[in-house]
C-alpha cells in the first residue's frame, strides 16, 4: 500500500458531532453526517394492517372524502412491492434509490446549464439527509460504487466519493483510498472522484490528499494531486515534483495544477514543454493548454503551421486558435479541419474561433439529424439568434437569415458582434451554459489576458461567485 497512511490517526471528529440524518439539506453546502456503523438488525415482516372500520361520512364530506361504493375504488397493486418486506431491506432499498438520484444528479451538475447548479445541489444535500436518515452503512456505499462502476456509470463513483467524503470519521476516507487505488488507470472515474472531494466538507480532507498523492496507483496519486491543487494545498515545489513523472494520469494532473497559476517559474516552463512531444495526445493537450494560459504561444504557433503537435493534438489543435488565433487562421484551420470527423465538439471550437467564413460548413452539418442540435449552437454562438424561436432552424432558413446581414471577414464574431472579453463574460454569466463550455470560455480570458485568477468551475454554487471574479475591470 505504499507509504504510512496519515488517515490511520484519524479516529472520529470529536466537534461538532453530527446527528443521524442530520438536516445538511437546510443549509447552502454540504455539511458533515454520520453514517451506520453497522446494519440495522434485520426484523420479521410486518403484518398486513387490518382493513379499516367502515365509516359514516360526516355532514358536509365532498366526493372525494367517501366513496358510497361497496368495497371502495378498485386499486391495482405493483406484485413486486405486494409482499411485506423487512425493515432493513426497505432502509436498504431507500439508500439505494438516494445513491442512484445522487449519481444522476452529479451528472446533471457536470453537463446542464451552470445557472442550474443551485436547484440541483440542493436537490444533492436532500439526499445525503435520506441516506444518513435510513442508516446506511460504508459498507454499503463501497457496494454502491463498484457495482454501478461495474454497469459503467462512472459517476456512482462520484455520488460514493461525496457521500463518503461527508461522513464523520477516518473510516469512510480509509474506503475513497481504497475505492481509488483500485479504480482503472485508463478511465475517467479518478477525475470524477477528486471533483468529488473538492466540495467535501471533511476536516481531514487535505490528509487523504497526501495519502492519494503518495499513492503508488497512478489514479490515486492524480486525484490526490488534482484534489491538492483545486483546494490550494499544492506547492510548487511538489507541482515540479510531481511533473516528473512521466505516466499519463500523474503528467495529466501535474499539467492541470501548473496552469492553475498565473505565473510559474521558469524551470517548470522547460518541463511542461517536454510534455508537448508526448505520444499521449491528453498529455500534449494539458502541456498545451498551460503554455498557451501563460503567455507562451510556442504550441499556436506550431499548430498554425500544420506541424506534427497539430497531428497530435486532433481537434484539441483547433483550441489553440482559439485561446491564441487571429481571424487569418482560417486556411490553418480548414486543413486540420478537412481530416477529422465532424462531431459536436468539433462545431462548437469552429464556432468559438467565431470566422463568419465557417457559416457553410456549420449550415451543412443542418442537415445532419445526429449534429443538426449542435449545428445550430455553434451558429448561434457566432452569429446570435438568426431565427425567431418559433422558427425551426433549417439550412434554407438560415441562409437567408445570414443573406440578410453583413458580416466583415477580418473580424471574428461571438453572438453576433465582433469578439470582445466583455461578450465572453457576459456568456460565462448567462447561466445558460454547461460546465465545460464555461471553463472553455474562461480559458479564453485567461489567454487573451482578460483575466488574472484560474476559476474552479466545479466548485460548489455560493464558492464560485462567477461574477466577483469576472468584473470588468
Amino acid at each position: 500500500m505504499g507509504n504510512p497512511r496519515r488517515l490511520l490517526g484519524v479516529v472520529a471528529i470529536p466537534e461538532p458531532r453530527p446527528l443521524p440524518g442530520a438536516r445538511v439539506a437546510l443549509v447552502e453546502r454540504p455539511g458533515m453526517i454520520r453514517l451506520a456503523a453497522k446494519p440495522l438488525p434485520r426484523l420479521a415482516p410486518l403484518e398486513p394492517p387490518p382493513p379499516p372500520a367502515p365509516r359514516t361520512p360526516a355532514r358536509g364530506d365532498g366526493p372525494m372524502a367517501f366513496d358510497p361504493r361497496p368495497g371502495g375504488p378498485a386499486v391495482t397493486v405493483d406484485p413486486e412491492r405486494a409482499e411485506p418486506r423487512p425493515l432493513v431491506e426497505a432502509r436498504s432499498r431507500v439508500a439505494a434509490d438516494c445513491l442512484e438520484r445522487l449519481a444522476m444528479l452529479a451528472r446533471h451538475r457536470e453537463e446542464r446549464p451552470i445557472g442550474m447548479r443551485p436547484h440541483v445541489e440542493a436537490r444533492m444535500l436532500a439526499q445525503l439527509d435520506a441516506i444518513a436518515a435510513a442508516g446506511t452503512t460504508e459498507d454499503e456505499v463501497r457496494a454502491f460504487c463498484e457495482a454501478e462502476a461495474e454497469d459503467g456509470d462512472p459517476f456512482a463513483i462520484w455520488a460514493a466519493v461525496f457521500l463518503l467524503g461527508c461522513a464523520d470519521g477516518g473510516r469512510p476516507l480509509e474506503i475513497i483510498l481504497e475505492i481509488l487505488e483500485a479504480l482503472p488507470e485508463d478511465g475517467e472515474a479518478h477525475w470524477l472522484a477528486a471533483d468529488a472531494l473538492v466540495v467535501c466538507p471533511h476536516p481531514y480532507l487535505a490528509t487523504l490528499g497526501e495519502d492519494l498523492s503518495s499513492s503508488p496507483a497512478a489514479q490515486a496519486r492524480a486525484a490526490g494531486i488534482e484534489l491538492l491543487s483545486r483546494r490550494g494545498w499544492l506547492s510548487p515545489a511538489s507541482e515540479a515534483k510531481h511533473l516528473e513523472d512521466g505516466r499519463a494520469p500523474i503528467a495529466i494532473a501535474s499539467l492541470r495544477a501548473a496552469a492553475r497559476r498565473a505565473e510559474v517559474a521558469p524551470e517548470i516552463i522547460t518541463m511542461v514543454r517536454r510534455y508537448l512531444r508526448a505520444e499521449d495526445a491528453a498529455v500534449a493537450w494539458e502541456a498545451a493548454r498551460a503554455l498557451t494560459l501563460w503567455g507562451d504561444f510556442s504550441a499556436y504557433e506550431e499548430a498554425r503551421v500544420d506541424g506534427p503537435l497539430a497531428t497530435i493534438l486532433g481537434a484539441n489543435a483547433l483550441e489553440l486558435f482559439v485561446l491564441a488565433g487571429s481571424f487569418d487562421d482560417l486556411f490553418a484551420m480548414q486543413r486540420i479541419t478537412a481530416r477529422l470527423p465532424a462531431t459536436a465538439g468539433l462545431l462548437d471550437v469552429i464556432a468559438r474561433f467565431g470566422h463568419p467564413g465557417a457559416w457553410a460548413y456549420l449550415v451543412h452539418h443542418l442537415a445532419d439529424a445526429e449534429l443538426a442540435e449542435a449545428s445550430w449552437g455553434a451558429l448561434c454562438t457566432i452569429f446570435g439568434p438568426l431565427l425567431p424561436e418559433d422558427v425551426t432552424p433549417t439550412p434554407g432558413a438560415v441562409k437567408d437569415a445570414l443573406a440578410r446581414q453583413k458580416y466583415a471577414a477580418q473580424i471574428r464574431y461571438r453572438r453576433g458582434a465582433p469578439w470582445s472579453p466583455e461578450i465572453v463574460r457576459r456568456e460565462c454569466l448567462d447561466g445558460s451554459l454547461p460546465r465545460r463550455a464555461t471553463q472553455a470560455r474562461l480559458d479564453e480570458l485567461r489567454a487573451r489576458g482578460a483575466l488574472r485568477v484560474d476559476i474552479d468551475t466545479g466548485a460548489w454554487w455560493q464558492d464560485l461567485r462567477l461574477s466577483t471574479h469576472l468584473q470588468t475591470r
